[in-house]
């Protein structure tokens, strides 16, 4: 809570999605395929109450544990980098799972021993350069799984770090006077859980000559923003002046001088150099105040709670636009220099490792808002179970996690409940709206196949929790799940490694559900595998280099559906399908 709170006050809420900010595959991003298995002896239950064992895995024999070595050098100089951090990070994160390290010596070689078998990625940071991961395109790409089989050794496991890139500049009021504490963002567009956003990679906060420094970057172009966020303790801060205050106040200001973003300018970003000059002139646009109380019964202390205003279908990510707002001891609220549009005001409070809140959508015109009134509650309480398909038990050992996910505002909105060993479920403070069902933990070979609130199916379109919980939420899982695997190829025929696979539903209708997308990179052999497929008609895509959460684009595949391959999986279907790359020029040339 501490730690949210600062980034609160430095006028950036980093939220990260479960697992992480970057999603990877065969991670959280594809909702449902990693398996998740606890460790230790003991007896758990089926959902008929017969026990079954859970045996505690034997250790590797040091004869099957594998080791890895490489060098970290400089991109075109050759020249070695001592100091660099080098991490191998468990493709499945299993509970009790944990990372591997290792740093570079004088030469820039590392070595990394007693590694179990498994599906890794690897990655390499170093200060003043961008982190990389093995097999990668480039800085911000996916990088390619490494799969050690038992006893393997792997040699020229190699990395050329790409130094940072820089932006600086400066922020100004009207009359060209620098502006100090205002929050600056160099931003990209980006997929994140199936929607197109802009995402920060780096951020700044000018000083008293109004300079600002944004470094850690991958070349590139980027949007930069300027910001007036009030920082330190103003931000909390309520107004009681007597004197009138003027109707217009700076607003969230992009290069080289426009608050709309679609007209903003890019700033290329070189390997390695300081773009300097990208100055921001804040511009002031007619505000207004938004006043408002929280009603919070679970506390005495309703200094705790924090409020957010954040412009509606902005993603969380957009921090730019973001305000935050700290209650008074009588519950009141005060945003300033709030400008005209649509937001969604969400006051949030823990206590006790539990989550209050309540959320409202405000439309704000010309005139100031006052008098609204949130109640902060519990939330909704959605109880109920899974139901297993056929007499298969789930495997010993499964840590299987339901969530509902607010659809308008998943990293506001989301609650999550543990599925006990008889395959119930009580998920608490789930907000009232609309929300997603998500399955996490599932073991390989299983699927969500269904999810029924009474006789109404759930799964695609989500439940409606607007007017509260009034039934049992059932979740069926199969364990006749489909799954693909193959080798990419490129025009000479030879393997391709750290290739991106893209698997998407029929793309003729606008698909209804998120998880049905999914996404893998190869391996160091050019080998890729897709599991816990529900059955169903898919396209599958192999691009050479493709952004982060891309494969979730549907005009990009669209673009791309005569070089796919098309599937018709029913259950437990095993396919097998070779893939030919599509070269990263064909998406270059594309690109609108």
């Amino acid at each position: 809570m501490r730690r949210w709170i600062c980034l609160l006050a430095a006028g950036v809420l980093w939220a990260q999605p479960p697992g992480g900010m970057r999603q990877r595959p065969g991670g959280l991003g594809g909702f449902g395929g990693t398996p998740g298995v606890r460790g230790g002896p003991g007896q758990a239950q089926t959902a008929a109450g017969v026990p079954r064992e859970q045996e505690e895995k034997p250790p590797t024999p040091p004869e099957d544990l594998c080791r890895i070595e490489g060098r970290v050098t400089v991109q075109g100089s050759g020249e070695p980098l001592r100091k660099a951090t080098v991490m191998l990070m468990p493709q499945e994160r299993q509970p009790g799972w944990t990372p591997y390290t290792a740093s570079t010596g004088e030469d820039g070689s590392f070595a990394m021993k007693d590694i179990e078998p498994g599906r890794y990625r690897l990655s390499v940071i170093r200060n003043g350069y961008v982190r990389l991961e093995y097999g990668a395109r480039g800085p911000g790409r996916p990088g390619a799984t490494l799969n050690l089989n038992r006893g393997q050794r792997l040699t020229e496991l190699n990395f050329a770090l790409v130094r940072q890139s820089v932006i600086t500049g400066r922020v100004v009021d009207e009359d060209g006077e620098p502006v100090s504490r205002a929050s600056v963002f160099a931003s990209r567009y980006a997929w994140i859980q199936g929607r197109k956003v802009l995402r920060p990679y780096g951020f700044s906060q000018s000083d008293d000559r109004g300079l600002y420094r944004i470094h850690d970057l991958p070349a590139g172009k980027y949007l930069v923003a300027a910001s007036p966020t009030a920082m330190g303790f103003d931000w909390m801060a309520q107004s009681r002046s007597a004197l009138e205050e003027p109707e217009e106040s700076y607003t969230p200001t992009y290069y080289p001088g426009t608050t709309d973003v679609a007209t903003a300018a890019q700033v290329e970003a070189g390997v390695g150099t300081e773009t300097q000059g990208i100055d921001i002139r804040l511009i002031k646009a007619p505000t207004v105040r938004v006043r408002g109380r929280v009603v919070n019964p679970f506390s005495t202390r309703p200094g705790r709670t924090m409020v957010t205003l954040l412009p509606k279908g902005v993603h969380v990510f957009s921090s730019a636009d973001r305000r935050p707002a700290m209650v008074d001891r009588r519950g009141n609220f005060e945003f300033r220099g709030v400008t005209p549009g649509a937001y969604i005001l969400s006051a949030n409070y823990f206590e006790g490792g539990n989550r209050y809140a309540a959320q409202a959508t405000l439309d704000v015109g010309r005139s100031p808002v006052d008098g609204i009134t949130l109640t902060i509650g519990p939330g909704a309480v959605v109880e109920g179970a899974v139901k297993l398909e056929g007499d298969t038990p789930l495997p010993a050992g499964t840590d299987l996690r339901i969530a509902l996910e607010n659809r308008d505002a998943p990293m506001f909105g989301s609650a999550m409940g543990e599925i006990k060993d008889d395959l119930s479920f009580k998920v608490s403070n789930v907000q009232l709206g609309v929300v997603q069902v998500r399955l996490f933990g599932l073991p390989s070979g299983y699927y969500l196949k269904a999810a029924r609130y009474g006789q109404e199916d759930v799964l695609a379109h989500g439940l409606d929790l607007t007017q509260g919980a009034a039934g049992k939420l059932e979740v069926t899982l199969s364990p006749a799940a489909a799954r693909v695997e193959g080798v990419v190829l490129d025009a000479k025929q030879q393997p391709v490694k750290g290739a991106s696979v893209a698997l998407a539903p029929d793309l003729a209708a606008p698909p209804a559900r998120g998880d049905l997308f999914r996404s893998a990179t190869t391996d160091q052999n050019g080998q890729y595998r897709l599991e816990s497929l529900p059955p169903g008609k898919y396209r599958l895509f192999a691009f050479e280099d493709l952004e982060e959460g891309a494969y979730q684009d549907v005009d990009l595949l669209k673009q791309h559906e005569t070089k796919a391959e098309k599937l018709d999986l029913a259950e437990r279907d095993s396919a097998t399908r070779p893939l030919t790359v599509i070269p990263a020029e064909a998406l270059a040339s594309a690109a609108p």
